[in-house]
């Protein structure tokens, strides 16, 4: 399937990014520049882990529209035999299309055009390249070990959530820019504060006049005493006043500041503070709502886009679809996970088998078919035979 990108005016757009770093350059903090990594941040961290790690232990399988399939599809058990676990394999590219904004695998195929094998490429290795007026877009990759230098759209899987030209994707970091920025400062000033021991910090006034190795020395002095790591007393001289300049953590809002912009990045990657260890306002109820919240609001997008993107490069088959089991996620308690299923069953809906592989029991012989109870016994039948009840009374 081609990308129909005919009005937008551009010749090449370049995905290439080398690290995090570079989507906020250089900051001015606090006097020196220096540049921010946004994932040692602990809730840009926790956010990406959380979204990457429970899409990446979501089951994969190949469902087929007009049956059930009873034996394992090739695609399916492609997936298993890649050369990392499929859990890695599906955790970096949700990681990449989060921090970079692009996710990459090669496709491999066999003579017959039948996929073989999937490898992952990192998105700092991809240059989207070609002329989008013609519809010739192209993937350039830099020197990765099995994969060609030179790769078209049906021969890659691309996966990224956020776009402004339909085909280079842009990273949640990079929106969230400012946020990070605020969160850095907040950190380091924390750093400075609790590093330098809670130093005294002031301004020596003196009351008579000093030059300018007096002050020197009087300055060498007071750190060399005072400073950090030392006693905590200060000894001034008679004519000498110390005028503190200096606020607590709490006079400065630091510790609330740091709980704010936990709430901050949460919004930007759509995930509850309490899901990133913000439990200040978190009760039992809160946390089981805000699970459900996670998978419906959060994960189900990425969940979806995955499965499109396999689906249209991956299956050939009318009947068959890819399918990511997210129900994975949403079993409760044992109480509630068992009238889950019983209502399921006891409605037709599901088989005994496919009941019991929902609670992780193996199937049983003469599980496969859908019974559904009934309220008079002596006209229930099961497999088309009579109860034996009735026909005793008969």
């Amino acid at each position: 399937m081609k990308i129909n990108i005919r009005n937008i005016q551009s010749v090449k757009r370049n995905t290439t990014v080398n690290t995090t770093r570079s989507y906020f350059g250089d900051a001015l903090l606090f006097g020196h520049y220096q540049s921010i990594d946004p994932l040692l941040l602990s809730a840009v961290y926790a956010a990406t882990e959380l979204i990457s790690n429970s899409i990446a232990s979501m089951p994969i399988h190949v469902q087929s529209i007009s049956d059930n399939l009873k034996r394992q599809n090739p695609i399916e058990s492609m997936f298993y035999r890649l050369r990392q676990t499929r859990f890695m394999f599906i955790k970096q590219l949700v990681w990449d299309m989060i921090i970079h904004g692009n996710g990459y695998a090669y496709i491999k195929r066999d003579e017959k055009n039948k996929p073989i094998d999937l490898i992952y490429v990192p998105a700092t290795s991809v240059t989207i390249m070609g002329t989008l007026q013609n519809n010739d877009i192209y993937y350039s990759v830099s020197a990765y070990k099995g994969v060609p230098d030179k790769i078209y759209e049906d021969d890659i899987i691309h996966l990224f959530k956020n776009t402004r030209d339909g085909i280079n994707g842009i990273s949640i970091l990079a929106y969230a820019a400012e946020a990070i920025k605020t969160s850095g400062y907040a950190e380091k000033s924390a750093s400075d504060y609790f590093g330098s021991g809670c130093s005294i910090k002031g301004i020596l006034k003196f009351n008579s006049y000093r030059n300018d190795a007096q002050k020197d020395a009087a300055r060498s002095s007071w750190n060399q005493v005072h400073g950090n790591g030392g006693s905590g007393l200060a000894i001034m001289d008679a004519d000498c006043d110390f005028i503190p300049v200096t606020q607590s953590a709490n006079e400065a809002q630091l510790l609330s500041t740091r709980q704010f912009n936990i709430t901050e990045i949460a919004r930007f990657f759509n995930i509850s503070p309490v899901l990133l260890q913000d439990l200040s306002h978190s009760s039992y109820n809160t946390i089981e709502a805000a699970n459900l919240e996670f998978v419906q609001h959060t994960l189900m997008p990425y969940i979806r886009l995955i499965e499109e993107e396999l689906n249209r490069k991956l299956i050939t088959a009318k009947d068959l679809y890819i399918d990511i089991d997210e129900t994975t996620l949403l079993k409760g308690d044992k109480s509630t996970m068992a009238n889950y299923v019983r209502t399921l069953k006891d409605g037709g809906v599901i088989t005994t088998n496919e009941a019991r592989n929902i609670v992780g029991f193996n199937p049983i012989e003469g599980g496969d078919t859908i019974i559904i109870p009934y309220t008079n016994i002596n006209d229930n039948t099961i497999g088309g035979g009579e109860n034996n009840t009735h026909e005793e009374q008969q």
